[in-house]
């Protein structure tokens, strides 16, 4: 037997990562870390004390799953928010090894720890202040859309970055999710398969990703369904968890939000026109973005089964057996029959 034992996910000693990232690596004094949530990440909740302070305050370190994103993903992912966050807009800023938002370089915003399973990447946030927006409160949602929007704005002046690993563009989404789940429906539901292609196949000829300039596109979020972004009592919002974040249509963002309330079951929600009526509060879509939410709603129907077939060993075969697909091709027909018959697809 090897020792030690070969492991695909070892969850860190949240007292290793007090002595030794967080008092080792940042100007603050930590005094306690522990484990707030386990997922793509696992998130340790911190308290600790800042160099120029007397009190203390919580923070959030983020530690990256071992070979889910490569390290020039980790850097992309740092450069956008320190972006968004020097340029105020509202999303949990990392907090840089040593405390100069004006200084330093995209390496000080995490820290490679070497695991069982291979390196992991480790960052500091500020908190998202409040609690997730409940379906139950459409109204709210317009405070959500503006706030997207802001980050829309806020990233403009960001350079393009059509880089593969990071894109959002159809045509990589799908090749990708396409790649990964041949081996899983290719045999075994062939009728899915077929239709998955074809679904595929008609969302990248649209004529709508043709001209560019007709549509508005830039960094996205890349998960921005409801759940990524806090609400406090006088209605701020804050965005967070920017890992699946990346250079693509500005529409994958809001449909995403719209793919999240069908998802839900509540496609009559009155959430997704306070959604639209915040954005375009701050960011008026043109009709070619307007057309292009349908399709990317079928993207990110397509996107989320790419997620759990590429990253299997993490959420385990309850994510890509028989009841979830089922539920995820019942989504893509109903909403192909709903509303794809109204897009721009030649």
């Amino acid at each position: 037997m090897t020792i030690p034992f070969p492991a695909t996910y070892s969850l860190l000693d949240p007292d290793a990562l007090l002595a030794e990232i967080l008092n080792a690596h940042y100007g603050l004094t930590a005094s306690k870390c522990e484990l707030h949530s386990r997922g793509m990440n696992d998130v340790y909740r911190v308290s600790a004390r800042p160099e120029s302070s007397h009190e203390e305050r919580t923070y959030f370190l983020r530690v990256s799953r071992a070979h889910w994103k490569t390290e020039d993903q980790i850097r992309f992912e740092m450069r956008v928010l320190k972006h968004l966050a020097d340029g105020g807009a509202p999303v949990a800023e990392p907090i840089s090894r040593s405390l100069d938002r004006s200084g330093g370089s995209l390496d000080d915003l995490y820290t490679t720890i070497s695991a069982f399973e291979g390196k992991r990447q480790a960052a500091l946030f500020s908190p998202a202040v409040g609690d997730i927006i409940s379906w139950d409160q459409p109204e709210r949602f317009r405070h959500y859309g503006r706030a997207l929007a802001k980050i829309h704005k806020a990233s403009n002046t960001l350079p393009n970055s059509e880089e593969t690993e990071t894109s959002l563009a159809p045509n990589v989404v799908l090749a990708k999710a396409l790649a990964a789940l041949e081996p899983l429906l290719a045999s075994s539901r062939p009728g899915d398969w077929a239709y998955l292609c074809d679904l595929a196949d008609r969302i990248q000829k649209s004529s709508l990703w043709l001209d560019r300039n007709e549509m508005d596109w830039g960094v996205c979020h890349g998960d921005s369904m409801g759940q990524n972004a806090h609400i406090t009592d006088s209605d701020a919002v804050t965005f967070f968890d920017f890992d699946c974040c990346g250079y693509g249509p500005r529409a994958y963002d809001l449909a995403t939000v719209r793919w999240a309330n069908w998802s839900a079951g509540i496609a009559e929600s009155p959430v997704w026109p306070h959604v639209l009526q915040g954005y375009e509060e701050v960011r008026v879509l043109s009709q070619a973005d307007r057309d292009a939410i349908p399709l990317c709603v079928a993207l990110r129907g397509i996107w989320i089964m790419w997620y759990h077939a590429a990253n299997a060993s993490i959420f385990g075969c309850a994510e890509t057996d028989d009841a979830y697909f089922d539920k995820r091709f019942q989504f893509l027909r109903a909403w192909d029959t709903t509303w794809l018959s109204q897009a721009a697809i030649d």
